[in-house]
């Protein structure tokens, strides 16, 4: 089922690679997509997946680390509110998250579809707060200086704003890592009624 995967995406960047109109940029980036799926191809070949259980049971171990990351980086958003750094990297590890998710949402949609949705939000409310904190350093900058933008009256609006999508955020991802990660996993991989324990991850 994986190389069949691999085979499907390889037609669509085939076919994306050949529309002239996408321009040079989007076809160095197909040429380099298909290039990595060819990678993979092989890599599968000489090195099948392997691990406890059949179908997506083989992802346990990485979606645990991915899941783990995610919960520590909750962690430090907690700790340090105020620092959009923490917000950032939340954002990037939702992000790992979600793309695992939606990967491996065929075989569980019911399910897998609406956590994949709640991580899209996620990723969405950290990303526009970043972007509003980002506006707002500009606003801050003297008015002469490259790319800064004067709009004093809007400042306190864009602050609620962000503070609002920071918090939502905050809650949203308190959601979601609420059980440890190795539950999660458990959750994700349909293995709650399993009594063998999910593969040890290295910290």
């Amino acid at each position: 089922p994986y190389t069949e995967a691999l085979d499907r995406l390889d037609h669509r960047l085939r076919s994306a690679a050949s529309d002239a109109a996408r321009g040079p940029d989007l076809a160095e980036s197909i040429a380099a997509a298909r290039t990595e799926v060819k990678r993979a191809r092989r890599s599968l070949s000489h090195h099948p997946p392997r691990g406890r259980g059949r179908g997506v049971a083989v992802f346990a171990t990485g979606l645990t680390r991915i899941a783990r990351r995610g919960a520590e980086a909750l962690e430090l958003a907690r700790t340090h509110r105020a620092d959009p750094e923490a917000y950032h990297e939340l954002r990037t590890r939702a992000k790992d998250l979600r793309h695992a998710v939606e990967f491996l949402e065929p075989a569980w949609p019911a399910v897998l579809g609406a956590w994949a949705s709640e991580l899209h939000r996620l990723t969405d409310d950290l990303g526009e707060a970043n972007d509003l904190a980002l506006l707002l350093k500009r606003m801050a900058d003297p008015p002469d200086s490259p790319g800064s933008v004067h709009l004093p009256d809007l400042s306190p609006v864009i602050q609620e704003i962000r503070a609002a999508r920071w918090s939502s955020a905050l809650v949203l991802a308190s959601r979601i890592w609420a059980p440890p990660p190795e539950e999660f996993v458990r959750a994700v991989l349909g293995w709650a009624e399993l009594s063998e324990p999910l593969p040890q991850v290295p910290q």
